[in-house]
């Protein structure tokens, strides 16, 4: 598809895989789903900004298809191409959780808050580290986690995306205490 952009490209990818999800189809969605990660893996990024862009699709597609271990090759070299965005080590640490690398996770949500400067990426990243922890059972520290992502979220400034983020991260904290642990 020469004509088309790489965003609309990818777009077509995604349409393509929840097409196929809502019928039914696992195989097919799969198959769209590893031509999309194909593709992603056949650019090499420019700048920085490219490969962030390029690893936002990274994720989404092994994220649709269940298989983050794909990415975690490309997910370690852009963290350490640009060791100072807490983004690369967030998708990093999305991926190592999926992967059940909890330990690796955990670190990758350190390296991502030492550089994290605004409370939207700590709140996420202390998100993250909370969902790791929780898979790693030890729900007293995903709670307190949940709650430092709470109290951080609550510094956002943007009234929308603070409103956002504090009733997400509420949510969770409410359905955490709701179960059984």
């Amino acid at each position: 598809m020469p004509g088309v952009i790489r965003d609309h490209h990818f777009q077509l990818f995604q349409q393509l895989m929840v097409t196929a999800r809502s019928e039914g189809d696992t195989a097919t969605e799969r198959r769209w789903g590893h031509r999309w990660l194909d593709d992603i893996e056949a650019i090499h990024p420019k700048n920085d900004d490219e490969r962030s862009a390029l690893d936002i699709a990274r994720v989404d597609a092994a994220s649709e298809i269940d298989e983050p271990e794909r990415v975690l090759p490309a997910l370690m070299a852009s963290e350490r191409a640009m060791p100072t965005n807490y983004n690369a080590s967030l998708r990093l640490a999305e991926m190592l959780e999926g992967a059940k690398r909890y330990d690796e996770a955990l670190a990758a949500c350190d390296r991502g808050l030492a550089h994290a400067t605004g409370p939207v990426g700590k709140s996420w990243l202390l998100t993250t580290r909370a969902n790791v922890l929780d898979d790693r059972g030890d729900h007293d520290g995903a709670r307190a986690a949940l709650a430092a992502a709470l109290d951080v979220a609550k510094g956002i400034g943007e009234p929308q995306i603070r409103d956002r983020n504090v009733s997400r991260i509420t949510r969770a904290l409410e359905e955490y205490d709701k179960r059984p642990h």
